[in-house]
């Protein structure tokens, strides 16, 4: 190729190009071809406009309100109740575990303190025995001012377990020479005794 035909070549190709690129613009689109004056399309104003309400339409908004505002709070009350409720139930069932356990504690406390006052009784009952036999092999003149240094129900429960009713008779007699009313009274409390 020579010169002249490369020259010939570039003049076309530059010639060319700007029609080439017009024509590649307007079919992909970016490029439109308008002939004539064309007029410009207003656009659209964007624009708030405000809903007019009648009065009803008004004071039925104003009550829909306050009664959502009324809804509203009554459902934080009913849920700050509801979890008030929670936390009563769950502080009732720790109460409740609470009380359980005492009773339990109290249960055993109770069955060691009876057991102790049987213990306590058994003991009382073997001393007062003892005691009805001392006072029965003593003689009953002698017995009679010290049995009545005790209380008259100790008196009562120590001649009720002397087994000699001969005994019970003469200490009776000598206790009625040095106190005829508390002889009296011990024996009205014996008479109860037997009749129980």
């Amino acid at each position: 190729m020579k010169l002249k035909d490369v020259i010939i070549i570039a003049v076309i190709s530059l010639a060319c190009f700007p029609i080439v690129l017009i024509l590649t613009m307007y079919a992909s689109g970016f490029m439109q071809v308008n002939f004539g004056w064309e007029k410009k399309k207003e656009e659209a104003k964007q624009t708030v406009e405000t809903i007019r309400y009648t009065p009803y339409q008004e004071s039925l908004a104003v009550v829909h309100t306050k009664s959502f505002e009324a809804m509203e709070a009554q459902r934080t009350e009913i849920d700050r109740k509801g979890k008030k409720v929670s936390e009563d139930e769950e502080r009732l069932k720790e109460l409740q575990k609470d009380i359980s356990r005492r009773s339990d504690d109290l249960e055993k406390t109770r069955a060691r303190l009876e057991a102790l006052v049987a213990k306590s009784n058994e003991l009382e009952l073997r001393r007062i025995k003892q005691l009805a036999q001392v006072y029965g092999s003593m003689r009953a003149e002698e017995a009679a001012p010290i049995l009545f240094t005790l209380q008259d129900s100790l008196i009562v429960k120590i001649m009720d377990n002397l087994s000699d009713n001969r005994q019970k008779a003469k200490l009776m007699a000598a206790m009625g020479t040095l106190s005829k009313e508390r002889a009296g009274k011990i024996s009205k409390m014996m008479s109860e005794v037997k009749k129980k």
